[in-house]
């Protein structure tokens, strides 16, 4: 299902979003609240434990798992070397706007549309 809202991506945007797994209509669908979220697989990874307690911190701060925070700063990581003339910031805001839910969300309207 595609949304409504979007006909088409902007490239600009649909360039930052491939580098981060999200492309084509499954961008718009997220956007939407309709990405299908494809099923989790486990694999396990040695981490220096200095991380693994820096994630945990993280992770209380920003009530996710230590997983879910290490999965955070990869994707993060991921994004910025992909898009190294974006700030670092940008890219952590627009990967937790992702993954906000839709009827959580607040559409953008342009100062001169607002009445």
């Amino acid at each position: 299902m595609v949304c409504p809202r979007f006909s088409r991506v902007p490239d600009f945007f649909a360039d930052f979003f491939a580098t981060l797994g999200v492309a084509g209509d499954s961008l718009a669908d997220y956007n939407c609240g309709y990405a299908k979220k494809e099923p989790d697989m486990s694999v396990s990874v040695r981490i220096d434990d200095i991380l693994v307690e820096q994630a945990r911190s993280a992770a209380k701060a920003e009530f996710r798992t230590v997983q879910g925070q290490i999965e955070f700063w990869a994707k993060v990581g991921r994004g910025a070397l992909d898009n190294p003339d974006l700030p670092a910031s940008f890219i952590a805001e627009s990967l937790m706007a992702l993954a906000e839910p839709r009827e959580e969300t607040t559409p953008f309207v342009p100062r001169s549309r607002r009445s």
